[in-house]
């Protein structure tokens, strides 16, 4: 584990930041020397690995249950969708003025249909639209947990929820918006086993984005 400390007076330019990421062909490496090692791997946080290096990790930590991806996008998602014994899932597409990648519905979809055992998944930062969160809520049917932080989902995607049936948290963190374009009324189903809806830091002002979210809580 390495940790970097810096003052608020450090650098004002973050592209120094992006340039002092590890190469992807040394992360995949160094996933490759883990892989042999530590077979029996049951948690990672990985950031900049590619779609070679994410492979070696499913076909050889069979056990991994819980997996913090940095950094990821579609392609690599399409390896990671290997890991069918994944539980646990943060996905973290960008953090401003250090990274960004595209994570959206295609990315979304492989996911949910290869990860399907998922009960908790973070989507940080991702894009997509009702059709990516349909397929995780159609696919993953053991999803309990559902957090979603500082999203750039398309307008429309909340009715999307409903297909979760067995979803019984839902968390907003950070969110500059939750959905400003709702679907009609007509689209929206509900989520009959949520006991939980957490809000935090979220800007709230958009009334047919809380009534379309309190609707599907319904």
């Amino acid at each position: 584990m390495v940790s970097m400390q810096m003052s608020s007076g450090f650098c004002s330019n973050w592209d120094l930041l992006e340039e002092n990421l590890l190469p992807v062909e040394v992360v995949d490496r160094g996933l490759q020397v883990l892989d042999n090692g530590c077979t029996n791997l049951r948690r990672l946080l990985v950031i900049n690995a590619s779609e070679l290096g994410l492979l070696t990790l499913a076909e050889e930590c069979l056990t991994l249950q819980e997996l913090e991806l940095h950094k990821c996008n579609d392609n690599v998602l399409r390896r990671i969708a290997a890991c069918e014994n994944l539980q646990i899932l943060k996905l973290v597409r960008t953090i401003d003025g250090l990274y960004s990648s595209l994570v959206s519905d295609i990315g979304l979809t492989i996911l949910a249909q290869g990860c399907k055992r998922l009960v908790k998944l973070e989507l940080s930062g991702c894009e997509g639209s009702f059709d990516g969160i349909k397929a995780i809520g159609q696919c993953c049917l053991m999803l309990e947990e559902l957090t979603i932080f500082d999203h750039r989902m398309e307008d429309g995607w909340l009715a999307a929820l409903s297909y979760c049936e067995n979803l019984k948290t839902l968390k907003f963190l950070s969110c500059k918006r939750i959905d400003w374009n709702p679907s009609p009324d007509e689209y929206f189903g509900f989520c009959p086993t949520l006991k939980r809806l957490h809000l935090q830091k979220c800007q709230l002002r958009n009334k047919k984005s809380m009534r379309a979210l309190f609707r599907s809580e319904d």
